[in-house]
């Protein structure tokens, strides 16, 4: 069993963090659940562990604190970050103290999972001698990638309705328009405005379901000013106008 420490300040979200997986089966074992990166400080003085799960900002002593120990202290435990969507500037911080994963909150146990499913490989692969234990360059810059992107994404759902670019979202996550568009092509297999008119497409549908809205209201409810071009891209998505995919949906909610 790998050893796992978990800390959040907000009580029921580490009680649901250490209850709602199956640790056990995933070859993990909770040997700490605490609520303040002190608490986990004092027990890695005294103990090792192998993962630890922790929110990046806590009362006393945030993940951050937690992720610049192990660093400093070059331990090898790895660090997952737990970071809501407005502390993206402290999880770039945190990049330089090669923190393994990223988690955006609220947390998707599905994504949780999967986290650990890898981290365990890396673990298994640790003790078979084939890689290092602690994470190298190509997994850190991995991690950083992937933190991007999922702020990115975070982005894009906050800010649909606006006239949102490349460009912006670039800024937002403070790296090249060219350096995102690839990796977001990468994590993705779109291209961002293809990805971001799927989004806008997706929220279009739910407004048709609701009578109120006009359809020249929704248009301009998820970012498109220009009704022609929003009939045309809706359909080019969905294969239906939106006129067509509102009579649709007032049928099948008769019926």
């Amino acid at each position: 069993m790998y050893r796992v420490i978990i800390a959040d300040d907000e009580e029921h979200v580490r009680a649901g963090i250490a209850d709602v997986i199956d640790w056990n089966n995933m070859g993990f074992e909770v040997v700490q659940c605490v609520a303040d990166g002190r608490e986990v400080i004092a027990y890695l003085q005294d103990h090792a562990a192998d993962v630890i799960l922790t929110d990046i900002k806590m009362t006393f002593v945030s993940g951050l604190e937690v992720a610049k120990y192990v660093h400093r202290e070059k331990r090898n435990e790895r660090v997952v970050l737990l970071s809501g969507y407005q502390e993206f500037k402290l999880a770039q911080e945190a990049i330089q103290y090669q923190v393994a994963h990223y988690l955006l909150k609220p947390t998707d146990v599905n994504e949780l999972q999967a986290v650990f499913q890898a981290i365990r490989q890396e673990l298994d692969d640790s003790r078979s001698g084939s890689t290092s234990p602690r994470p190298d360059a190509t997994a850190v810059e991995s991690a950083a990638a992937s933190l991007h992107i999922r702020v990115a994404k975070e982005y894009m759902e906050h800010h649909y309705a606006n006239d949102i670019s490349l460009v912006t979202v670039a800024e937002s996550v403070g790296l090249s328009t060219a350096y995102l568009s690839k990796l977001f092509k990468q994590a993705t297999g779109e291209n961002f405005s293809d990805y971001l008119s799927c989004i806008r497409v997706e929220k279009a549908k739910q407004f048709l379901h609701d009578p109120r809205y006009k359809i020249y209201e929704i248009s301009e409810r998820v970012g498109y000013q220009n009704l022609k071009h929003f009939y045309k891209l809706f359909k080019q998505i969905t294969g239906v106008t939106p006129s067509e995919y509102r009579n649709r949906a007032e049928k099948e909610g008769d019926r």
